[in-house]
């Protein structure tokens, strides 16, 4: 008889990911999807990183600016148990990262530490501190 053949789907997650709605799972994906730029099939360290380095290049960032954003990325993906999307950071496949998300939207502490993260990567951006970013600077 012939060995059956690994499923590279991550088995543990399914139950909980059929209780996620179709419509949410969708837009995660997207948005995980954009992120893996390696296509590995979730959004690693690499990743991250590599996005970091765009952001960089995209605002024709040097010196300070092009710092804080390494630190900001750097600080997002610490693997450490203190940081409240661990669950995120820590995964290592599509379904992972799906099931940390939607853990975190029900975790106020991690949806805190989400918001605190949007808002530091919108002033990392604004390079200007004006509060607002202009089309040509996004």
């Amino acid at each position: 008889m012939a060995d059956k053949r690994e499923d590279p789907c991550d088995n543990k997650q399914v139950p909980e990911i059929r209780q996620i709605p179709n419509l949410w799972l969708r837009k995660a994906a997207t948005i995980i999807f954009a992120w893996d730029l390696d296509k590995d099939g979730y959004a690693g360290y690499d990743d991250t990183m590599n996005t970091a380095e765009r952001f960089i290049r995209a605002g024709d960032m040097n010196g300070k600016s092009a710092d804080n954003v390494i630190e900001f990325f750097r600080d997002y993906t610490k693997r450490k148990s203190d940081n409240p999307v661990e669950g995120i950071v820590k995964a290592r496949s599509l379904s992972e990262q799906l099931v940390g998300l939607w853990r975190a939207k029900s975790d106020p502490v991690a949806l805190k530490s989400l918001f605190q993260i949007y808002i530091h990567m919108f002033q990392i951006i604004d390079v200007n501190a004006k509060g607002y970013l202009t089309f040509d600077e996004y």
